[in-house]
């Protein structure tokens, strides 16, 4: 198994456990940054027009600026790139790191409050 396939797994189970992948990963960076929407709307246009490698540029961006929702998508583009996309995708495992940082926040904020606005809606 490759150094990207064991950290990819490792943080499938820390989200479905809800643990974090560790004091040394990407600690520095920011845990949530506010959504940039007309880059995120532009990103699902390029996604919906099936312009793959544009859509996981965008979404890959906006992951290393900090929001989760893109990290959710650039992670699950880069694991099912040449299945889903018929190409691969390029990651550093510090991306991943970080990526996988901030869905682990994600969820444990959403299981911190499951009593948010959206819910109450």
């Amino acid at each position: 198994m490759n150094h990207f396939v064991r950290i990819f797994h490792h943080g499938l189970a820390c989200a479905a456990l809800g643990c974090t992948l560790g004091a040394g990963t990407a600690g520095a960076q920011a845990l949530s940054a506010p959504i940039d929407e007309t880059a995120f709307a532009a990103a699902h246009e390029a996604y919906k027009s099936t312009r793959w490698a544009e859509a996981y540029a965008a979404f890959a961006a906006l992951a290393d600026r900090g929001d989760a929702e893109s990290a959710r998508i650039a992670l699950q583009m880069w694991w099912h790139g040449q299945a889903l996309y018929g190409r691969g995708f390029e990651v550093t495992p510090a991306q991943i790191q970080h990526w996988w940082m901030l869905l682990n926040r994600r969820a444990k904020d959403e299981c911190a409050n499951p009593f948010t606005e959206d819910a109450a809606g």
